[in-house]
């Protein structure tokens, strides 16, 4: 398995809005939905943070799947990837400490 390191800089655009989110939930009941592309570097930095935290996810290629690519559009309002849907909160960008904070991982 590749593990990526990225220490993001202040050119690095990141959004977040919370949809429902839920702090109590435990590890076993995330929820997380990757929108990526195949060309990507940081979809696969995120991909990478999730499945290196033995933390499942689903996938959505929205280069290849149009109808995911109008999912990801309407709940982030952006067309740039990453997106991440961690439990409802919308993250948009490669943010590690964001999905850590959200998942209660302590490192």
């Amino acid at each position: 398995m590749s593990v990526y390191s990225h220490t993001p800089s202040h050119n690095d655009t990141h959004h977040i809005r919370d949809e429902k989110a839920k702090p109590e939930q435990t590890k076993k009941e995330h929820v997380i939905t990757i929108y990526s592309t195949s060309s990507c570097p940081f979809c696969i930095y995120a991909k990478d943070f999730f499945t290196n935290h033995n933390i499942p996810f689903t996938e959505k290629n929205v280069g290849k799947d149009q109808e995911a690519a109008r999912e990801m559009v309407s709940k982030s309002r952006q067309t740039s990837v990453p997106v991440i849907d961690i439990n409802g909160t919308i993250l948009v960008g490669y943010q590690p400490e964001e999905f850590a904070k959200l998942l209660g991982i302590t490192e």
